[in-house]
This record gives C-alpha cells, structure tokens and sequence, in this order.
C-alpha cells in the first residue's frame, strides 16, 4: 500500500478473526488517508497564510531599494509597512509553534473563577473600545479548582474573550454583551462563553476548531486572524483531559468548555 493507495478497503462478510483482521486494517486505511490529508491540507493553508506577510515585506522593500531618490518620507513609510509584513509573519509563526508544541506543563490546582475574573478584568478596557460589556457569573460557594498549567489555562480564556469581543455583533452601533459563567456539575467544571454573532450554519459550526478554518474569511481579514486561536484552545483544553464544543441558538454562539474537578 503506497500514498496514493491510502484508505484502500478491501471487503469481507467473514466474522472470524480473518474478518476481524481486515476491519482493523480498513480503519487504520481509513486513519492514515485522513492523517495524511490533514497534513496535506495543513502544509497548503500555512503555505497560503505566509505568502501574504512575505509579498508584504519584499514589495515594501523592493520599492525602497529601486528608487535611488526615494525620500526620507517615502523610505520611512516603505519600512514601516515592511514591519507590518514582519509582524503579521512573526504573529503567525508563534502561532504554528503553539500548535505543534507546548511549553512543558506545570500542573498546579488552580481556582478557576478566580482565573476567569482576573483575565476579564485585563481585557475590560479592550471590550469597553468595541462597545462590548462582559458580564461573568458563577457559584458563590462550589469550588471551582482543576488541576492545570496556569500559562496555558490563561491562554484558554483569554484566546475565548478575545474571540468573542473580535466577533460579536452589534445592531445599530448597540452595545453588545458577552456573557461568560463558570458552573459546577457533579465532577465537572464548565465555562461557557457566549456572544451574539452572525448566523454560523451547522456545516460551518462542525469545523470552528479546524486548523486554519475561517467562518467568514472577508470578515477575518478586516479584523485580523488566521483560523489558528481555537485550534490551539482545543489542543490545551484536551491537554488537561477536558472537552470544548460549540454551539449557535438565534443569533448568539457558546462555546462550552469542560473540565474535570
């Protein structure tokens, strides 16, 4: 079996353990196409996403180099827009790291609600900028506390805040609320972060947390974002034996995280 032969099946009714054999085989068939094919896909969408910083930087710089009277002005400007290109590529590099590695867990028993509020309470001027209020519930009493790496449980909320402040709708220039509550269920902690949004199908829904995967691209590329923040969310979140699933109900998305007490 070769590359191009990957997710081959070959059929059987025996329910021996012949027949039992080529199941596993089908399935292993079956993993290494799909594996492939998300490192295929993988390889083209970044390939994709560092052509632009990069046309970027060296048009700005072209520009700089061929014009021998360029003026101060001219030259300041041509620099400055190279930087962009320069960060938007550093940005995004930082990203693909975080994807494929993360830094080594220091696992601590961390209070939760005490980790949501003061992340809120960091981003409240960013969501005041946008015309958005963040209000935050949760149990006066039940613990909250998970065992977990706070670096990286602090990049969980703050990639969920940032997502919910960047994308929320505001009708009529309307103030927009984003709602975040931390509730306790049996073994369970779970956090739920809702905004309203634009209407999201469910086709598009299933593949939120796709590597690369953009909702509405025309709309990402006026805010910034490359489809990467909840690919790396999720990867965090499974890190600590928890789940995350998204949900949209008449004109507002939830995002639902869980995590073991």
């Amino acid at each position: 079996m070769q590359t191009k032969d990957l997710g081959v099946a070959i059929s059987s009714d025996d329910d021996d353990e012949v027949g039992a054999l080529i199941a596993s085989f089908n399935d292993l068939s079956s993993r290494l196409q799909e594996a492939f094919h998300s490192q295929e896909q993988f390889v083209q969408n970044a390939s994709h996403e560092l052509r632009t910083p990069l046309t970027i930087i060296q048009t700005n710089l072209d520009t700089a180099l061929d014009n021998p009277q360029i003026s101060q002005e001219q030259l300041k400007t041509a620099v400055s827009q190279a930087l962009v290109g320069v960060n938007q590529l550093k940005q995004l590099v930082n990203y693909l790291l975080q994807l494929t590695s993360l830094p080594q867990q220091n696992m601590q028993q961390i209070n939760l609600t005490e980790l949501v509020r003061s992340q809120i309470t960091s981003m409240k001027d960013l969501a005041k900028a946008q015309g958005i209020t963040i209000k935050f519930a949760h149990p006066a009493h039940l613990v909250t506390a998970i065992k977990g790496d706070r670096a990286l449980l602090e990049r969980v909320i703050v990639n969920l805040l940032e997502n919910a402040i960047k994308y929320s709708v505001r009708n009529d220039n309307s103030q927009a609320t984003v709602k975040v509550l931390l509730r306790v269920k049996q073994n369970n902690v779970y956090l739920h972060v809702s905004n309203p949004s634009e209407e999201i199908p469910s086709e598009k829904l299933v593949k939120i947390f796709d590597r690369f995967y953009q909702v509405n691209p025309s709309r990402n590329k006026k805010i910034g974002g490359y489809g990467l923040g909840l690919s790396i969310v999720k990867k965090i979140i499974e890190e600590h034996n928890g789940t995350i699933q998204a949900s949209y109900q008449l004109g507002i998305i939830t995002f639902i995280v869980s995590f073991p007490r």
